[in-house]
């Protein structure tokens, strides 16, 4: 990013990677939202992640210097998923948005991964304004530790029922159909935009939560 003043709004950001020390290390998934307010502070900020638990606060206050590739250096100080001193990388994505990369690890300990950040309209924290057709699609790792993925479709009328959900599942090498037994969601915070969304189905004969 050119500089500071790019990076003004809220924001909400996802990042994976992996995560650990010199002898064991885990895949790690993380969502998120923070306040920036033009001048290289972060505040606001809060995440979900698999890594340290539901609903832990993101505390960062971040500085940034010039790069010759034109992209900045964050560092955040956030014990809880950052590290000490996790070193972030970001790259302006037109619009307001941006990438960036967390490239902290030594020894095979810490965290490398990636993400992205895009600005958030804060009135569209609500129920009511999540309507139309959805594509979704998820990445990870089945019960037997083989690479898995989802992706499907689904309507949301706006109160918080999820209607005509469809699509398939790759695990334990095999393609199956979803077939979704309830779908839904909703918006519990609208000051942070926090949610659920909850979809039931079953493939193969095996329901899933």
């Amino acid at each position: 990013m050119n500089n500071d003043a790019e990076l003004n709004g809220n924001y909400a950001f996802t990042f994976s990677g992996i995560t650990g020390n010199g002898s064991v290390s885990s895949v790690i998934a993380t969502v998120g939202r923070f306040t920036a307010d033009g001048a290289g502070n972060l505040t606001n900020g809060e995440l979900e992640t698999n890594g340290v638990g539901a609903g832990a606060a993101l505390v960062a206050q971040s500085f940034y210097r010039d790069l010759l590739d034109r992209c900045r250096q964050s560092r955040c100080d956030d014990p809880e998923f950052f590290g000490q001193l996790g070193e972030v990388r970001l790259r302006d994505a037109g619009n307001g948005n941006a990438r960036f990369i967390e490239f902290d690890a030594v020894g095979g300990a810490r965290t490398v991964g990636s993400g992205t950040m895009e600005k958030a309209d804060a009135t569209a924290y609500s129920t009511s304004r999540i309507i139309g057709d959805y594509a979704f699609g998820a990445a990870g790792f089945d019960t037997a530790n083989n690479r898995a993925a989802i992706e499907g479709r689904f309507t949301s009328n706006g109160t918080g029922v999820l209607a005509n959900a469809a699509g398939d599942v790759d695990g334990y090498g095999t393609d199956y159909a979803m077939n979704f037994t309830a779908a839904n969601y909703a918006v519990s915070d609208a000051a942070t935009g926090r949610g659920t969304m909850s979809l039931a189905f079953t493939f193969g004969g095996t329901p899933t939560p």
